[in-house]
């Protein structure tokens, strides 16, 4: 999965440097932390929706029912 263009994760963890995440099909979070979109306030536990830029991932939005 760490390769694919566009992930679902998990919000494993909220730091000051950005969320630990645990992606699509993998059993346990990372210790990288990724940055996200600003504008969206996370938490662990929160269904994420990423894009690959740079040869890293960009936390983009919540995926979930409406609010």
């Amino acid at each position: 999965m760490k390769n694919a263009e566009n992930v679902l994760a998990v919000v494993d963890s909220v730091g000051t440097a950005g969320l630990r995440l645990r992606l699509e099909g993998e059993e346990t979070a990372g210790e990288k932390q990724y940055k996200c979109n600003t504008s969206v306030k996370f938490a662990a536990g929160d269904r994420v929706y990423c894009v690959r830029v740079s040869g890293t991932y960009v936390v983009i939005c919540k995926i979930g029912s409406p609010a």
